[in-house]
Formats: structure tokens, sequence, C-alpha cells
């Protein structure tokens, strides 16, 4: 097992040292030598935490959605995949979802799609979506997607709401045996999959054997939604992004805030949204490049 101690004392010492602070611009994977034959820059759209609704504050977010999916359109060079990590939906209503479903249905690449907290087991999902729900493993120009579903813990005091079960543990043990192990990993998931603030439950109970079964591998990169914004760190070789919400964002944890997460008072407006571009060139590098939604 991992050990947990050592772990959080790695990344204790990454916010020490203001690995955190700095501006995202871009990062890169280092390349696969076998990656030569790819085609010149692929380009991969990330979006997360639309949290659209019939609401005024989710027709804003709506509309910055909107926005959102225009700039992916008329990208260019083209986009060549979109994943969209969860929470398209302010609630679990029908009419809510609905309303995110027609926005993403205007997106012209195709769609891979997660779950967040807002989209519960059994919530039907977007027949315009290429791949709907998880988990899902599809290579992508010479990477490799892997995607979780986290299913939220029963309903009781004091339970985390997104766990990392042993089955989906044995699932992604069983999809690394088929890949080499220099093959980059792109690791996606609504919630992020290690401790980044437990009072606002910024983090998924159970992570440790996950975080234990990447780390042998020297180019992981585990990207999530949910905490709307862009946040980075890396622990020992495991690379951890979060991805900006398109409907508004929240306060930096890293600058200390308060136990009890707040609510947006007033409505959405771009400022602080966006969407995460990664360009992987021929050569495998992967380039992460932030989009906000407001220059």
């Amino acid at each position: 097992m991992i050990n947990r101690r050592r772990f959080l004392h790695h990344l204790g010492a990454a916010l020490a040292v203001g690995a955190l602070n700095r501006p995202l611009g871009r990062f890169f994977l280092q390349p696969q030598s076998a990656a030569a034959d790819l085609q010149p820059n692929r380009h991969l759209a990330l979006l997360a935490d639309a949290h659209v609704s019939r609401s005024p504050r989710g027709l804003a977010a709506a509309a910055n959605l909107r926005t959102a999916v225009a700039a992916i359109n008329s990208h260019r060079p083209p986009i060549d995949l979109v994943c969209f990590l969860g929470d398209l939906a302010d609630t679990p209503y029908p009419a809510d979802l609905q309303l995110g479903w027609e926005i993403l249905s205007t997106l012209k690449p195709p769609v891979w799609f997660l779950r967040g907290e807002q989209e519960p087991a059994g919530t039907a999902l977007p027949p315009s979506a290429s791949i709907a729900g998880g988990p899902w493993s599809r290579p992508f120009a010479g990477t490799h997607l892997i995607a979780f579903d986290l299913p939220s813990s029963p309903e009781a005091t004091g339970a985390p709401p997104f766990c990392f079960t042993p089955r989906l543990l044995d699932w992604l043990l069983t999809q690394l045996a088929h890949l080499p192990p220099t093959c980059p990993l792109l690791i996606l998931s609504h919630a992020p999959l290690y401790p980044l603030f437990p009072p606002w439950d910024w983090y998924t109970a159970g992570a440790e054997p996950l975080l234990e079964a990447l780390r042998p591998r020297p180019q992981v990169l585990l990207l999530h939604g949910h905490v709307h914004q862009h946040l980075h760190t890396r622990v020992e070789n495991l690379i951890f992004q979060g991805v900006r919400a398109t409907s508004w964002p929240l306060p930096d944890v890293r600058m200390g805030t308060t136990p009890t997460c707040p609510t947006p008072a007033a409505l959405p407006s771009p400022l602080g949204c966006g969407w995460l571009l990664l360009t992987i060139s021929s050569t495998g590098t992967v380039t992460m490049t932030d989009q906000p939604l407001t220059t």
C-alpha cells in the first residue's frame, strides 16, 4: 500500500514551496521514443462543471457554456476530442440536464463524458456523447485516456462523497496490464484523486491503491474537475491538474479559507471561467494551455 503519511508529507512540501502558485502556462510530459509516427498536433479540450439549470444563475452559467463551446468549435487548428469531466447541470433534474445536453450537442468534435455528483448512476446521459459514462479506457494520439465515474458513498453523516472502490482498482489493473510501461497516461475523474482539501470534499476516499498502482509509471497526468479552477501540483511522478469550471470560480484553498465551501452569491460571469487545452505533438509531448473565457 502507498504510505499515506509519506504522500501527504510530499504534498505539504509542494504546497509550502509554492509549487501551486505559479501560472499554469504550459507543462510537458516526456515524449515517447516510439511516437514518431503520430499525427502532429492533436488537440484535446477538457470541460468541467457547467452547472446549468433553469434558474437565473443556471441560465447565466448556460451562457458561459455556450461561450466555451463556441470557442472550441472555432479553435484553429481544430479540436480533435472533447472530454467533459462532470457536473453538467446544477441539479439532477431532467429539464436541467436536457439543457446541458442541448448545448453540448452543438460541439463539432466527439464528446467523451464523465459523471459528477449531479449525474448519479442511472441518470440518462446525452445521446450526442460518443462515450457516455465510465469507466472507460481509450488510446488517443500516442497517450492513453483512462476515466472513472467515481461512485458516491452511502448517505451518512461524515461519509465522503467520492470513493475509489476495489472493483475500480481491479478494472484499472486490468487496463494497465495491457499498456506499455512508458505509455503516457491521462487519468480523468470528476473529483481530485488526492487529498486536496477534505473539508470541501475535494478528495476521493480510498484512492491510495490507485496512486500506488500508478507510481511505477514515469508519465502520469491526473486531470479532474470539481474544484472550479486550475490547480497544479506534482507529488513524486504523479502530476495533478484541476480544470476551470465554465460556470463560476471557487476560492483558492491554498491561500487559506473557511471550512464550508461558499455558494456564489451573484450570477455567474465569464470572469475566472474557462477550459483546458491539451496539445499532443508528433513526438508525444503533451502541452497544457489555459483557455479562459475572458482575456
